[in-house]
This record gives C-alpha cells, sequence and structure tokens, in this order.
C-alpha cells in the first residue's frame, strides 16, 4: 500500500512570536483529495502540492503563509508582522 492511497489528511504547525510575549501556531493544512493523490504518486509533479493546499480552502486547507499572512486573528492582531514575514516561506507586499 502506497502513502498516497493510505494518507488522509497532514496537519503541521509552526509556533509564532507573540506580541506582548509568548507563541501562537501556524497552521499548515493538507487534506487528502484526488489531485494530492495524483501528485504524491508521481514524484515529478510533487512540487505542485504546495500550489494545490493553496487553492484548496474549499476542502479546509491552507498553507503556512496563508496561515501567517491572512486577516485573522492569529496572523493580524496577536502575531509581530516581523516574526509572520520571517517565518513564511514567500514574500508579500
Amino acid at each position: 500500500m502506497s502513502l498516497g492511497a493510505s494518507l488522509r489528511g497532514i496537519v503541521s504547525q509552526r509556533l509564532v512570536e507573540k506580541r506582548g510575549g509568548g507563541r501562537v501556531p501556524a497552521v499548515e493544512i493538507l487534506v487528502a483529495t484526488g489531485r494530492i493523490f495524483d501528485k504524491i504518486v508521481n514524484a515529478e509533479e510533487t512540487h505542485e502540492i504546495e500550489q494545490i493546499i493553496a487553492e484548496g480552502e474549499y476542502y479546509g486547507m491552507q498553507t503556512f503563509d496563508q496561515s501567517l499572512l491572512a486577516s485573522t486573528a492569529t496572523a493580524s492582531s496577536i502575531c509581530a508582522r516581523r516574526s509572520r514575514h520571517r517565518r513564511a516561506r514567500t514574500t508579500c507586499a
């Protein structure tokens, strides 16, 4: 049995510095859909998984960048801006 066939989802978190001290989680969520399965079983296409996660809000998916940089309570009002940008994979304007 392959990983793609048995996978249901992956949740990964990083702790990000909070304004005023402490830390809050930034969470990346992958849900095993047909598109994800196709990319996992084809090694040449695994680099496309992050884009599928970014486009998968309907399924409850989100990237670390979306978690960190979105205008949610975790990203904008709790976390220090510098900490969010330092942890993000890509730079957003």
